[in-house]
């Protein structure tokens, strides 16, 4: 790499940027075709990075991206107006695919891709960046994130409906209304106003402590569609509201001290429930939760009794 490269573009539909530079590191994030890093340092043909949109740092392959210097990737990030809406282009010699949220350049009937490649679009559409953020400003977060990200697989560290995680699909929808976020569900708590849930709407993001509530680590995107079932009970709640009424008033009064243990059921996100035992000191079970997720939307809460938590090895008092 010449010294004076001291940048990256991401070249494919998505470049994987690793905790460390080997291929045996987990993936923490990525970078889309069309985004940009800057670099901090090499060790092999592995680069460390600081992406420029969050500040995020991760090792890169550089098979995955060109190296450039600061003006080059300046002006491409000027030059690349146009935002794929998950689409494909034909190349010379192939089809490139160009996912959710890519940048590239806009160039006659077609784009050019950071390779300096002219490509037809075949499928799909890459309109210019203000048209897409006008367009996802007509829907809710929660709906944007429904219409591209339903169905998709879950992905630790990823961003687009290629698989995501729950902060990278944040992530990207806020982006797609030209609200940028950081990258971690822990980070994105400290963005925007507090609301109480009471006062949520949906659209609102909800973030989830860890088993000992020491740290964020999941976020979700409030919906109004939402069921909260308990069998073998015959009660069912429908709608936002009521959930939050029943969860305040039952599960969850003020005053009430709740702790949580993750797990999961059924390939659902799942939480034991135990409550503060003043007297003891311990923590009682009080149910199990299970959350449905259609993309990141949570569209049902199911609580169990106490009496299933043992098969999920879970048990009925914690220290």
């Amino acid at each position: 790499m010449n010294a004076s490269n001291t940048h990256v573009i991401a070249a494919w539909a998505v470049a994987p940027l690793l905790a460390d530079g080997n291929v045996r590191s987990e993936q923490v994030t990525q970078l889309v075709l069309g985004e940009t890093a800057s670099v901090l340092e090499r060790k092999g043909e592995w680069l460390h990075v600081r992406t420029d949109a969050d500040e995020y740092r991760g090792w890169v392959n550089e098979g995955y991206v060109l190296t450039v210097d600061a003006a080059r990737a300046g002006a491409w990030r000027e030059a690349a107006t146009s935002w794929s809406m998950g689409a494909q282009v034909r190349v010379e010699r192939g089809v490139m695919r160009v996912p959710l949220r890519a940048r590239v350049m806009p160039k006659g009937a077609g784009v050019e891709l950071p390779d300096g490649r002219w490509g037809a679009v075949f499928e799909g559409g890459i309109p210019a960046l203000e048209a897409v953020r006008a367009e996802a400003r007509l829907l809710r977060p929660d709906a944007w994130a429904w219409s591209w990200f339903a169905g998709t697989h879950y992905l630790w560290g990823g961003v687009t409906p290629l698989g995501v995680d729950c902060s990278g699909m944040v992530q990207t929808t806020f982006l797609a209304r030209g609200v940028s976020l950081p990258r971690d569900a822990h980070q994105q708590a400290e963005a925007g106003v507090e609301v109480r849930p009471e006062s949520g709407r949906p659209g609102d993001l909800l973030f989830f402590r860890s088993e000992r509530g020491e740290r964020i680590t999941h976020v979700a995107i409030l919906s109004e569609d939402v069921w909260l079932k308990m069998p073998p009970l015959p009660f069912e709640y429908h709608g936002r509201e009521a959930a939050i009424d029943f969860f305040e008033s039952v599960v969850h009064p003020q005053g009430r001290r709740i702790r949580m243990v993750h797990t999961r059921a059924n390939g659902c996100p799942a939480s034991g429930m135990y409550a503060h035992d003043p007297a003891s000191g311990s923590w009682r079970a009080i149910g199990l939760v299970v959350v449905a997720l259609s993309g990141d939307r949570i569209t049902e809460v199911t609580r169990f009794e106490v009496g299933v938590m043992a098969s999920f090895g879970l048990p009925r008092i914690l220290p």
